[in-house]
């Protein structure tokens, strides 16, 4: 287990304001950088995790176990999910406060955001965990101030970058644990040509790609962005059709809180209280 630190850590800050293409008003996206198309995704299942009863947050997906990893943020605790919607576990979070985004790092390593207290937490879950105590995790303090519930709310691992922290809003901002020199080039890129649009209402949940892309989910634009290393718009998702959409057409999504990638490709976005949707992209 991790020794106790409560170091507060030097980290670059940005305020970055990300564009919301709004349909209809728009060129289609023309650029060279590769993207994963979101556009073309198609919702393929919503599930209601009996077991969750409200506060669904943050989300990841483990490359070795093959399956999501959860947070709520009341209880706080992990949420073990299959691909296919099945819960398998539930851990604990104990001493832990308002969990809100969590990450897979590489093996056991995941990282946890806590909202109101600025904090990121390094945690371990192997195939026995089956409760975290906090007073045992490697714990960093944010430096920044504002109102205690629009605190940190995405957070993403990129190999390029490090970590990727995302503060929700009112500004928006993104914090990033330095590798090298060119990795903090890299995200100040980004965030600069982000400037130059609209921005987004909010930044609920962040995913790194492999291709070097990032994605950024908003909970209020109910819009998930594809953006290339230097901030270029390279896809988009809208989920903010009709609320009453019995057969899917729309894709309405109530709250989004988190969204990641399977190996696989497939797409998962967590909403409040308790529901997982999966997409997918047919094949050309």
């Amino acid at each position: 287990m991790f020794t106790v630190k409560r170091n507060i850590v030097v980290l670059s800050l940005f305020a970055f304001f990300i564009s919301v293409a709004i349909a209809g008003q728009h060129s289609p996206f023309t650029t060279g950088v590769e993207s994963i198309e979101l556009d073309r995704y198609e919702l393929k299942s919503r599930i209601d995790l009996a077991e969750v009863e409200d506060d669904l947050s943050g989300l990841t997906f483990n490359p070795l176990t093959k399956s999501l990893f959860a947070v709520t943020n009341d209880p706080e605790q992990v949420v073990e999910i299959t691909l296919e919607g099945k819960v398998k576990r539930i851990i604990p979070l104990l001493g832990f406060d308002d969990t809100e985004g969590i990450t897979h790092i590489h093996g056991n390593q995941f990282a946890v955001v806590e909202e109101r207290k600025r904090h990121v937490v390094f945690i371990s879950i192997d195939q026995a965990t089956s409760q975290i105590e906090r007073s045992s995790c490697e714990t960093y303090a944010l430096p920044f101030n504002g109102e205690k519930n629009k605190g940190l709310e995405g957070v993403a691992w990129s190999e390029r970058s490090g970590l990727l922290i995302a503060k929700e809003d009112e500004p928006e901002q993104l914090y990033h644990f330095e590798r090298n020199p060119k990795a903090e080039q890299g995200v100040n890129l980004l965030l600069k040509r982000s400037e130059e649009r609209e921005s987004l209402e909010d930044v609920a949940g962040l995913h790194s790609l492999k291709n070097g892309n990032t994605l950024f989910l908003s909970e209020a634009s109910r819009m998930l962005l594809e953006l290339s290393p230097d901030g270029e718009v390279l896809s988009e998702k809208s989920f903010g059709g009709l609320r009453f959409d019995p057969f899917g057409l729309f894709q309405y999504i109530r709250q989004p809180e988190g969204v990641t990638l399977s190996d696989d490709g497939r797409l998962f976005i967590v909403s409040e209280p308790n529901q997982l949707i999966i997409f997918h992209k047919p094949n050309s």
